[in-house]
C-alpha cells in the first residue's frame, strides 16, 4: 500500500520551483484542467484506500494466527495516503494561484494615481472570477464535500495573502485609485465567502448576507476570509487618511497593523523619506511593534478551540488531526506574506 502511495504521487505534475519556505510550487499548464482533473481523481483514489483500511485491518487480523493479530497495524499505510491528498490538494491550491498570478501582476502594475473617478470593478477583477469559477466547479464536481473544502481552505489562504502582497507592490496609490481598490477588494471578498457555495447559483448569490456574524466565528474559512480582506481594506483606507493623523490613528484603524505596515502605507502614499520618519517617530511603535505583536497573539489565542469528545473513531481521529495540522501549517505559510512590500 504505501508502494501504491508512492505510484500515486508520481502521477502528479511535478513541482517548478519552491517558495521562500521551500514549499513546492506548481502549475496547470495554461489551458485546459488535465492536472486538476487527475489531481481530483487521485485524491478520491487516497480517501478510498484509507476508508478501505480499517476492514482490510480487521480482515488480516481474522485471518491469521491470534498472537500475530496485534502486530497488524496499518498506520504507516494511513499516513503515506494523507501524504498523496495533501500533496495532491496543494497541486490544485497552488496551480490555480499559478493560473491567476498574472492578473495579480496587471493589477499590481496599474497607476493607481492617474484614477479620476471610481467605475465598476476592474477587468482584472473579473478575470479573476472566471478562472476562479472554471476549476473551483470543475473540482466540486468530483472531489468529496470534505476534501472539496479543504481545497478551498488552502487556496483562499494562499491567494488571499498574495492579493495584499500584490497592493503592497503598487508603486503609489492616489485617493481615487484607493476607492476603485476598496471596491475591487470588496468583489473578491464576495468572490471568496461563497467559494464553498460556487456551481449552487441560490447559495452562492446569499452568501454575503446570509452569513452572520456568530457563523463567521466558528468557521475557519469564513473568519481567515474576513481577516485577510480586512487587512486589505485597513491598508487602502489609511492611504486616504489625514496625513497628520495617521501615527496617532493607526492602530486604532488597524488593530494588528505592524510596523512595516505603517512602512507600507507611507510608501503607497508617496510620502517622502523625512515625512515617514517623521511619522514613525511619532507613533506607537517605539519599541519596534510590540503593541501590534501584542494585540496580534491575544486575538490569535482566543481563536483556538478544544475538540469534542465521544466515542472514538481511530479514522476520523486521523481524518481531524489531517485537516487541524494542515489548516495550521496554512497558518504559518501565510504569515510570511504579511508586511512584504
Amino acid at each position: 500500500m504505501i508502494e501504491y502511495a508512492s505510484i500515486l504521487t508520481s502521477k502528479l505534475v511535478k513541482p517548478y520551483g519552491t517558495d521562500s519556505n521551500g514549499e513546492p510550487l506548481y502549475k496547470f499548464g495554461s489551458e485546459g484542467n488535465d492536472v486538476p482533473k487527475l489531481a481530483c481523481y487521485i485524491i478520491n483514489t487516497a480517501d478510498y484506500c484509507l476508508e478501505s483500511m480499517p476492514k482490510l485491518e480487521e480482515n488480516i487480523q481474522n485471518r491469521i494466527d491470534e498472537k500475530y493479530a496485534e502486530n497488524i497495524d496499518l498506520e504507516n499505510e494511513q499516513d503515506a495516503m494523507y501524504d498523496v491528498i495533501t500533496t495532491a490538494t496543494k497541486v490544485l491550491a497552488s496551480g490555480l494561484q499559478a493560473r491567476l498570478q498574472p492578473k495579480l501582476d496587471v493589477m499590481a502594475k496599474t497607476n493607481w494615481v492617474t484614477f479620476s473617478d471610481v467605475g465598476d470593478e476592474s477587468n482584472y477583477i473579473h478575470d479573476i472570477y472566471v478562472i476562479i469559477e472554471d476549476i473551483v466547479i470543475f473540482c466540486k464536481n468530483i472531489l468529496g464535500p470534505t476534501y472539496f473544502s479543504s481545497f478551498c481552505n488552502s487556496f483562499a489562504t494562499l491567494f488571499l495573502k498574495k492579493f495584499i502582497n500584490a497592493i503592497h507592490r503598487c508603486k503609489r496609490i492616489g485617493e481615487v485609485g484607493a476607492q476603485q481598490l476598496l471596491l475591487d477588494t470588496y468583489g473578491i471578498k464576495t468572490l471568496f465567502l461563497g467559494l464553498r457555495e460556487m456551481g449552487n447559483e441560490e447559495s452562492a448569490s446569499s452568501a454575503t448576507s446570509s452569513t452572520t456574524s456568530s457563523t463567521k466565528r466558528r468557521d475557519p474559512y469564513l473568519k481567515r476570509v474576513e481577516e485577510e480582506i480586512k487587512n486589505a481594506e485597513s491598508l487602502l483606507k489609511l492611504i486616504n487618511y489625514p496625513k497628520d493623523l495617521l501615527a496617532s490613528r493607526f492602530l486604532i484603524l488597524w488593530p494588528t497593523g505592524t510596523q512595516d505596515d505603517l512602512r507600507s502605507v507611507m510608501a503607497l502614499r508617496g510620502m517622502k523619506t523625512n515625512e515617514q520618519n517623521s511619522v514613525l517617530q511619532q507613533s506607537s511603535f517605539t519599541d519596534g511593534g510590540t503593541q501590534a505583536s501584542n494585540a496580534s497573539s491575544s486575538s490569535g489565542g482566543s481563536s483556538s478551540g478544544g475538540s469534542s469528545s465521544g466515542n472514538s473513531n481511530p479514522l476520523q481521529d486521523k481524518k481531524k488531526a489531517f485537516f487541524s495540522s494542515g489548516f495550521k501549517a496554512l497558518e504559518r505559510v501565510g504569515s510570511t506574506f504579511r508586511g512584504k512590500t
